[in-house]
This record gives structure tokens, sequence and C-alpha cells, in this order.
């Protein structure tokens, strides 16, 4: 049986378009659809997983949020890479941390310009749902993963239960636009776009058995009724 294909496949251009007007605001927007979570979550799936020397790679750092709170939360001293296909977000990124610990790469997760197996820890937060290939993107972070290095996501979740996503689905589709749209002005309407990455990713427990395709050991943790997913991956 043909193996389903998870991502935004046409959609990407459409989502990374919306996240060009929205890069200005980005972190103002994650903090008012989260209702203040997301730098939470970030810190607990960091929390005792990535280690004090560790090499890691930001992938979809967006303006450097992942990145920025590795720094404020862990005792980390090692090097990071941050990638992303937008440079509009590098620029942001550049504004928050320190260039003398991290380097910049535009690029896509399908096309990693990297050596197999030099990272130790590979980061993705908010951005594996932005993957126009999920499947590819992860075989492209297992390759540049060293042996028994560490993926670490949190995202969007999808939960199986019909209620439950159906309930998230209108947030995404209606009311996270219309609450960025009050707090940020009409541009925050382009969060509408949130929705099409809802409506193509795989539910929770898809996802955990697409990782499994490429990791040996995957936890899922879910949040907020199924909403978001806290994944730990090696």
């Amino acid at each position: 049986m043909q193996r389903r294909e998870y991502g935004l496949g046409p959609d990407w251009r459409t989502v990374m378009r919306s996240l060009e007007k929205l890069a200005p605001m980005y972190d103002r927007l994650n903090k008012t659809i989260s209702f203040n979570t997301d730098i939470r979550l970030r810190a607990e799936c960091l929390d005792g997983n990535v280690g004090v020397l560790d090499r890691v790679l930001d992938a979809g750092s967006g303006p450097g949020v992942f990145t920025e709170t590795l720094l404020r939360t862990q005792n980390w001293r090692g090097e990071v890479v941050m990638l992303d296909p937008l440079p509009s977000m590098h620029m942001l990124a550049r504004k928050k941390v320190p260039q003398n610990i991290s380097h910049q790469v535009v690029a896509v997760f399908e096309q990693m310009p990297f050596r197999d197996g030099v990272f130790d820890t590979v980061l993705m937060g908010f951005s594996l749902r932005d993957a126009a290939n999920m499947a590819k993107a992860l075989s492209e972070t297992r390759k540049i993963l060293r042996k028994g290095g560490r993926l670490l996501v949190v995202d969007l979740g999808k939960p199986a239960n019909i209620l439950k996503k159906i309930a998230i689905g209108v947030y995404w589709a209606l009311l996270a636009p219309l609450l960025a749209a009050l707090k940020l002005g009409k541009t925050g309407l382009e969060a509408a776009a949130i929705y099409l990455t809802y409506r193509r990713l795989p539910t929770n427990k898809e996802l955990k058995y697409l990782l499994k395709t490429f990791f040996e050991t995957v936890e899922v943790g879910e949040k907020m009724l199924g909403g978001v997913v806290v994944i730990r991956a090696c």
C-alpha cells in the first residue's frame, strides 16, 4: 500500500508569502495565538535534552525564537546553525542572537546543505508543519544527525478524536486570525495560513508512525487537547 504524503506540497509558497508578511510581528503573533505558551513549550522540549557542547541545528529557525530560548534557559556552550528559507527571518534573528555563536543558512528542509552526521541535536519549533514534503524533511534530518543524535520538535498537533480535531481546526481557521488582527492589525489576518498547514498535518498518531520510519525511539507528548505536540526522537 502506498504511503500517504504529508506536507504543504503546492501550498508551500502560499504559506511562505504569508510568513514574509508576518515576519515583523512574528514574536507578538506567537504570543497572541498561543496565549503566551510558546516559549514555555519550547523550554520544556529542551529541558535535559541538549548536551552542554552540542552542535545544534535550529531548522526552520524563523526570527530565532528557539535558539534564543536555548541560550536563555540551558547551560549550553556549543555551536548553533540557524536554517530558514526566508532571508527576512534571518535579518530579524541577527538582532536577537549573538553572531559569535551562530551561523545562518538559507535553505529548505528537503535539501539541507550539510554533511551527514554533523549535528548532535536538531530543533524544530513550529516549523516541521511547514515542510513541503514531511517525509523528505525527516529523512534529511536523520542524515545530518550523528548516530544517537536527537530531534526535538514543538509543533501543532492534530488529535485523532473527531470533535477535538474539528474544534482545533475552527480555532486555526477563524479564531486565531481574528485574535491576531485585533491585536496586530489587518496583517494579522495572514495567520489564516496556519490553517493550511493544519489541514495537511498527519494526526498525532500518524506523525508518530512516520517518525518511526526514520528514528528508533520516538516520544510524542500531546498538549492542549492534542493541538500541540512535543516530540523527542533519536
